[in-house]
């Protein structure tokens, strides 16, 4: 263990009570999140998950979707007519998948669907892991019984920002995707896969949100783009498998930090592959919730990803037909 400023760590905002593990001058930031400011939940090797550097949920930079006259169609302050940042046009209207299909099939319609694909390219072109903030949209459903159609919404993540940064307001938002960028603001290299705070999001937000607005929990998903490999998250069930408390979630983030930290204590050349077998043995171990998916996806393909220790490389891939 190293103090924060000894091989590249270095305190970030008012992480008063910051731990690091460092190595092979990876810096992991294991701190919980319970002290106020401090950003909550950040990997410094393990994904960029919370906001380790502002500290601050988003409020200015959220956009909520907008009329054809700017004016925010669900403002979060009912005396005005705009919502926390303002208002900054149409959001891209999508199609839903139908009931009843599988993963894969529900993938293949996801990118089918013209606006998805618009923004699944947006968070996966050529240099956007290199940016100083990471970039997301979520997935927002109108209330049931309404003839509004779903949309997307842009959310304007500040510079050092991470995927913590959700918008304060939730409400019908059944799906998400969103950047891990290759370096932090700190020179600190993210893992590049899930974290458990895509996870927990994941759970807790996106999958009780689906639920209520989407038809059901299984069309719940979110994509994580990395310069590794795009994943998205998907659920199979039919219930809820039940939330990650914070309890539960605090055990979950160490144990998350000290698998990845004897990765790469003990493996000098550490893969995208190698990461990938520690995270699904993670999610297999330590998740263990029926139902719960991972695929490996582009526009033309999806690979589901699972620990198995008698397939190849301990992960088994099995291809989307």
């Amino acid at each position: 263990d190293h103090m924060p400023g000894e091989d590249g760590c270095t305190l970030k905002g008012s992480d008063r009570a910051t731990i690091y593990t460092v190595t092979n001058y990876v810096c992991t930031n294991i701190y919980d999140g319970t002290e106020t400011g401090g950003g909550g939940e950040y990997y410094g090797s393990g994904g960029g998950t919370d906001s380790g550097t502002g500290g601050e949920p988003l409020g200015p930079g959220t956009t909520e979707p907008c009329n054809g006259s700017g004016v925010a169609t669900n403002p979060l302050e009912p005396s005005t007519n705009i919502s926390e940042g303002g208002c900054s046009g149409i959001p891209t209207v999508v199609t839903v998948p139908s009931k009843n299909k599988t993963p894969c099939q529900k993938i293949k319609q996801w990118f089918e669907d013209a606006a998805f694909k618009e923004k699944y390219d947006s968070i996966t072109k050529p240099g956007i892991h290199q940016l100083n903030r990471e970039r997301a949209f979520y997935m927002r459903y109108p209330t049931v019984g309404t003839n509004i159609p779903p949309a997307y919404v842009e959310v304007n993540m500040p510079t050092c920002s991470t995927d913590g940064n959700l918008p304060t307001f939730t409400e019908g938002m059944g799906g998400l995707m969103h950047t891990h960028n290759d370096l932090d603001c700190h020179g600190n290299t993210p893992i590049k896969i899930p974290s458990p705070t895509d996870i927990r999001t994941f759970f807790n937000t996106i999958m009780p949100e689906a639920g209520q607005y989407a038809g059901g929990y299984h069309n719940a998903y979110s994509i994580i783009s990395t310069s590794g490999g795009n994943y998205m998250l998907m659920y199979s069930g039919t219930n809820y498998p039940g939330s990650i408390n914070y309890d539960a979630n605090k055990k979950l983030t160490k144990e998350y930090a000290d698998a990845f930290e004897d990765l790469y204590t003990y493996n000098e050349n550490v893969t995208q592959a190698d990461i990938e077998k520690v995270f699904t043995k993670f999610m297999k171990e330590k998740i263990n919730k029926p139902g719960f998916e991972i695929y490996k996806v582009t526009p033309t393909s999806a690979i589901k990803l699972e620990y198995d220790p008698n397939s190849s490389g301990s992960v088994k891939r099995t291809n989307c037909p």
